[in-house]
């Protein structure tokens, strides 16, 4: 099994050989170009599966392996820098739904 090490570039396409296992730093986008790869990320516990056209957006502090699986693959890796606003905003929304949920459940928790 080879194994690359790589940091992100402004975009750079990687090929990889069945098998061969690619480490990649966050922030980073992700985007399957040729083949299959599995890609699992540092501390979860779900993997994912992507095919040509599918993209993953590994966030700043994350770590992950891509892996082509079952023949060679490509993955185009580029930096995910311009794309934190949108993760800022979803991480805003969801603690706002957990807020709304809570005044919802147990009235005396709301503000004047």
């Amino acid at each position: 099994m080879n194994n690359q090490d790589f940091r992100t570039a402004p975009e750079r396409a990687v090929p990889l050989e069945a098998e061969h296992l690619l480490r990649v730093s966050g922030p980073a986008r992700l985007r399957a170009v040729r083949g299959h790869l599995w890609l699992t990320v540092d501390g979860q516990t779900d993997d994912h599966v992507l095919v040509p056209g599918d993209q993953f957006v590994l966030g700043a502090d994350a770590g992950a392996l891509v892996q082509a699986i079952f023949a060679p693959a490509c993955v185009v890796v580029a930096e995910a820098a311009a794309q934190a606003w949108p993760e800022r905003i979803a991480r805003a929304l969801r603690g706002a739904t957990r807020r709304l949920a809570l005044h919802r459940l147990w009235p005396a928790t709301r503000r004047p």
